[in-house]
């Protein structure tokens, strides 16, 4: 939904049918599925709804705060590869950076955290 143009960076909200709404009232009303994987936490990824519970994301300004605790909007967080965009296809180096390869060469299936092998992922995912 940031890609789409659906947020709003001066306001931190979505733009829902013409009215701005929080990432909570987003998450309330089912337009945003806060159990699609968001960032990395630690060695895993972590999905949206583990990401506010952690205070990471502010689920009320709708920002990113980074490790330094700067506060920054959530399309900035995206384009800083602060947040993972499950939208794209993701690349080898996508999967590396973000920590997506499991130690038994499994690789975290950025769409829905399932663990999958590299020719699934490039059959099933349009991934690399």
């Amino acid at each position: 939904m940031i890609t789409d143009g659906h947020y709003d960076s001066e306001s931190g909200k979505f733009v829902i049918d013409n009215q701005l709404m929080s990432l909570r009232d987003c998450l309330k009303f089912s337009h945003i599925d806060g159990s699609l994987p968001c960032s990395r936490d630690g060695d895993r990824l972590a999905s949206l709804k583990e990401i506010l519970r952690k205070g990471i994301i502010c689920e009320h300004q709708g920002t990113f705060k980074t490790k330094e605790s700067i506060e920054i909007p959530l399309d900035v967080a995206l384009r800083n590869g602060n947040i993972i965009n499950t939208e794209i296809p993701f690349t080898l180096f996508d999967a590396l950076k973000f920590g997506l390869f499991t130690d038994k060469g499994k690789l975290i299936n950025p769409r829905n955290g399932l663990l999958i092998t590299l020719k699934i992922a490039r059959i099933t995912c349009h991934l690399f």
